[in-house]
């Protein structure tokens, strides 16, 4: 199996994975709307917003790897123009397609949550709802988390092949 068809499977498969999270905070959201819960009409419709958005940023991701899975396993992989003979990826490629696509995963993990807290945050105040200094507080501090697991996934999404030969240098014993 080449680097490419592994970087495609695995994209794929992350694309389920992200289908089924979507699935999992749409039901949440379900479970937060139920009527018996005393809130006022204003309140329900924050949390409905507030509940949607890593749903739907879920489901966008799914959608975005499910569709670019094959140029972002060209990309990932590094094919060529030229063909290249069969048999056996080199090492090379392989650590390279697997930094790349933990990359993608770190960062892809990192938007939906960096989309509720941006949404929390930036919220004006609702009676009943206001966020104490406490809460503002971890909701700040998950928002940096998420900008750094998210330039961390880029960093190495994109830098992959980079990092790849680097660990060889210096880590690879043989």
């Amino acid at each position: 199996m080449s680097a490419k068809s592994a970087a495609f499977i695995g994209l794929r498969l992350l694309a389920i994975y992200w289908a089924v999270r979507s699935l999992e905070a749409w039901g949440q959201l379900l479970t937060l709307l139920v009527p018996e819960l005393p809130w006022s009409e204003i309140n329900r419709s924050s949390v409905a917003i507030a509940g949607m958005i890593p749903g739907a940023v879920q489901g966008g991701i799914a959608a975005a790897l499910w569709l670019s899975a094959g140029r972002a396993a060209s990309a990932i992989a590094g094919v060529s123009k030229t063909p290249e003979p069969e048999g056996e990826s080199a090492p090379d490629d392989w650590a390279s397609s697997a930094l790349a696509v933990a990359g993608i995963v770190a960062a892809v993990s990192a938007l939906p949550g960096l989309a509720g807290s941006t949404y929390t945050i930036m919220q004006p105040p609702v009676v009943g709802f206001e966020l104490n200094e406490y809460q503002t507080i971890v909701y700040r501090g998950a928002l940096i988390e998420g900008v750094l697991q998210l330039a961390v996934g880029l960093a190495l999404a994109f830098g992959s092949r980079r990092i790849a030969a680097i660990v060889k240098r210096f880590g690879a014993r043989n």
